[in-house]
């Protein structure tokens, strides 16, 4: 899992009446750090809400971290943007943060990818986290994170929680090892 996508920017009223414009779309960040991560405040690819009356909110980016140790009490975000009036919300993006040693961060469960507000919420991305140390190591997800279809993957457990959800494609094999 590897998120670069763009967040899509929203959609304007078809009259443009009152003006305004659709929030932009969250961007892509792709962050390794050599050693560790100390997050106290937040890395973000959050969508723009929309711009005047009736325009829709741009969709959130993207966030791929590669990391030795984590800590610190921050969060990472990729929130789709709000709709304004009866524009619609923007969809979540995508984040993936890969590290070798929990040292005590406490950003996990509220780390967000969002959708956001409007006549329509916008769908709810992906966050995960994956431990990388050890010969099968975890994966941690606490709000969706959605296997493709013929995904084949091998952990040695998978947590779910904070109202998470875990989606597995067809025809997916998914392996957990029993240590």
């Amino acid at each position: 899992f590897e998120p670069t996508t763009l967040g899509a920017g929203g959609g304007r009223n078809y009259d443009n009446s009152p003006g305004g414009r659709g929030g932009y779309g969250g961007g892509a960040i792709r962050l390794v750090v050599d050693g560790g991560l100390t997050l106290d405040g937040e890395i973000s690819a959050r969508g723009e809400s929309g711009i005047g009356g009736e325009q829709g909110g741009g969709g959130g980016g993207a966030l791929w971290v590669t990391t030795g140790t984590l800590q610190g009490a921050g969060a990472f975000h990729a929130d789709g943007g709000a709709g304004m009036t009866n524009g619609g919300g923007g969809a979540g993006g995508r984040i993936a943060v890969y590290y070798d040693t929990d040292a005590g961060f406490t950003g996990f469960t509220s780390s967000t990818a969002s959708g956001g507000t409007g006549r329509n919420v916008g769908g709810t991305g992906s966050a995960a986290f994956f431990e990388t140390a050890g010969p099968d190591p975890p994966l941690t997800v606490f709000q969706r994170f959605h296997f493709g279809p013929a995904t084949t993957a091998l952990y040695g457990a998978i947590f779910v929680g904070n109202g998470g959800a875990l989606i597995i494609g067809q025809d997916s094999v998914i392996t957990l090892s029993d240590d």
